[in-house]
């Protein structure tokens, strides 16, 4: 058991890492290319529609997994041609959009939308078929649009219009390389026979799960849209540094997160997800302490001395980032279980909590103001769910926190390269 979690682990570590380097590039490059200001505007357009994204799917694609598990015939052909129509038709109204407002900031939220909708179906639909080839291509795409974008800040003066090229450009790739890869292409003509009881299935199993993922998201990106709205973008900017920094984090959580669906779906796996928390609480508190010690001279040299001033805001959201933690190793339990509702509730909490305290506290601290709603919002729902979870086990809290002698001696066997006993738990 030690093996296969280390392989996985070490799969989706690898994967993330790569992917969260090439990302950790991006944001480096668009701080230092855009300056801050144009940085907020870029923000709040990717923002948007990266929430339009997932309104407008439906959550069809993933109900791909469970109609695929339930043995539904030529699952694969009705998914896509679901997924292929919709593009269809999200394309002509972002193209009517367009043509009826005429506005620059509409037309890109309007024409990167459909996109980003069919890059994350394709994206999730491989991944339940080859996770190694879906892997694959994530991390092409991850170097080819971060290769892209130096280019432009190479030999291009600053203009945020090159920058969301770069999103169209790196959503396109995606798709044309998943399409040609999976060689997806021949169930192009099956979009024209649609099974219309399908898609109402479709939408009626998936809508409850894209509530979920929109809550999720919310929780996450509300602070970036208020704050849009409420402070001038210069400040938007230096407050998105913050946030894609101290996000990193997330990789090594997310890594662990992956490994946890796949052991939850077969047991409660208790052990591993107390050993999971305690590694990546250490991993979180050594972060934070590196970021106040160390957080200006770090903004200076990645970003430029124009974003030292997100220095305060950076520590308060790594803060919060640690909050977090609890819920993304907790939350796949729970969905194993059947708690998708109560999910739903403390989420849709978590989220009312974080936009009513930054509609409170930007007006009095600004981007500080809305830092601190996402920690507040973040430490209640990571605290919800550890205590839930501590009490349908009966665990104690602090052995439940604190890594202990044999912690230290699981962790060290997992990553030593030697024959290990199959029956032996983590």
């Amino acid at each position: 058991m030690l093996r296969l979690f280390r392989n996985s682990f070490i799969l989706s570590f690898t994967t993330k890492f790569s992917i969260a380097f090439f990302g950790l590039i991006e944001t480096i490059v668009v701080a230092r290319y855009l300056g801050s200001a144009l940085r907020g505007e870029y923000a709040f357009i990717f923002n948007t529609v990266n929430i339009f994204a997932i309104i407008l799917n439906l959550g069809v694609y993933q109900t791909y997994p469970y109609f695929k598990r339930k043995g539904e015939n030529n699952i694969k052909e009705k998914i896509y041609a679901v997924v292929f129509i919709q593009f269809v038709v999200f394309s002509l109204a972002a193209l009517i959009l367009s043509l009826l407002t005429g506005n620059l900031r509409i037309i890109l939220i309007a024409t990167l939308t459909p996109l980003m909708i069919l890059a994350k179906q394709l994206n999730f639909i491989t991944l339940v078929d080859s996770l190694i080839k879906r892997n694959f291509i994530s991390i092409l795409n991850g170097f080819v649009s971060s290769l892209v974008l130096v280019l432009f800040f190479l030999f291009t003066q600053r203009n945020m219009i090159f920058v969301v090229i770069v999103l169209y450009f790196k959503e396109v790739f995606i798709i044309t390389v998943t399409i040609f890869y999976f060689r997806l292409y021949h169930y192009f003509a099956l979009s024209a026979r649609l099974d219309f009881a399908f898609i109402k299935k479709c939408v009626k199993f998936g809508f409850f799960p894209m509530l979920t993922f929109l809550l999720i998201t919310l929780n996450y990106r509300a602070d970036v849209i208020i704050l849009s709205v409420m402070v001038d973008s210069h400040y938007v900017g230096l407050y998105q540094v913050g946030v894609q920094l101290a996000e990193k984090i997330w990789l090594f959580s997310d890594s662990f997160k992956e490994v946890l669906f796949s052991r939850t779906a077969r047991e409660d796996a208790v052990e591993t997800i107390l050993l999971s928390i305690k590694i990546n609480i250490v991993i979180g508190l050594s972060a934070l302490l590196t970021v106040a010690i160390f957080g200006k001279s770090i903004l200076l040299l990645l970003f430029g001395s124009e974003f030292v001033d997100a220095y305060r805001a950076t520590i308060i959201i790594f803060g919060g980032v640690i909050g977090m933690i609890f819920f993304k190793l907790i939350y796949p339990l729970f969905i194993s279980k059947g708690k998708q509702k109560m999910s739903f509730m403390v989420m849709g909490a978590c989220v009312a909590i974080n936009i009513g305290l930054n509609i409170v506290l930007i007006p009095v601290f600004g981007m500080e103001g809305s830092a601190l709603a996402s920690l507040i919002s973040y430490s209640f729902c990571g605290g919800v769910f550890m205590k839930l979870f501590l009490k349908e086990y009966n665990l104690p809290l602090m052995k439940s926190l604190m890594p202990t002698k044999q912690d230290i001696e699981v962790i060290y066997k997992v990553f030593k390269r030697k024959k290990y006993n199959h029956g032996e738990k983590i």
